[in-house]
């Protein structure tokens, strides 16, 4: 019995593994595991800019520009909205861009069962209105202690 490992398999089997959201397996498999590979070629495999090619025996060539464009689509599809605070890296899965009148007043605050805020409800003007802010998208979160609540400005 003998095997063949392709290129092609490898390059594919490698990108799926990205969008599933196991990128640093990914990463292994092609830094760790494929002769002469080190990071930089691996980046450029699972972005689309090369591909291994070959049987058992892998080179490395340019990417086709139209796989390479459909790739950088699929990347940018699956992976927008993350962002990186601090060390870690978020996705969101909730976009607060405003909230109703019951989130307004003081009851609905003092109610707040992660984040105690003692005041009116702040215009935007205001400086404590970042800090009322999170309070009240804490107060929806599915998990305050795994979640994290930060303004941002979308342009």
């Amino acid at each position: 019995m003998t095997f063949k490992i392709s290129g092609e398999f490898i390059t594919t089997h490698a990108r799926r593994l990205v969008l599933e959201d196991r990128w640093e397996d990914a990463l292994n498999i092609l830094k760790d595991c494929v002769s002469g590979s080190d990071y930089e070629i691996a980046v450029s495999v699972l972005n689309g800019t090369q591909q291994f090619t070959g049987i058992n025996i892998l080179e490395l060539e340019d990417e086709d520009q139209l796989v390479r464009e459909q790739l950088q689509k699929d990347l940018a599809y699956h992976f927008c909205g993350i962002f990186k605070d601090g060390s870690d890296y978020w996705r969101p899965y909730a976009y607060v861009d405003g909230w109703f009148e019951g989130d307004l007043n003081r009851h609905a605050m003092t109610a707040n069962r992660y984040h105690h805020y003692d005041g009116p409800a702040p215009t935007k003007l205001s400086d404590r209105f970042g800090t009322w802010s999170r309070a009240r998208n804490n107060f929806y979160m599915t998990n305050a202690q795994e979640d994290l609540a930060t303004l941002a400005e979308v342009k």
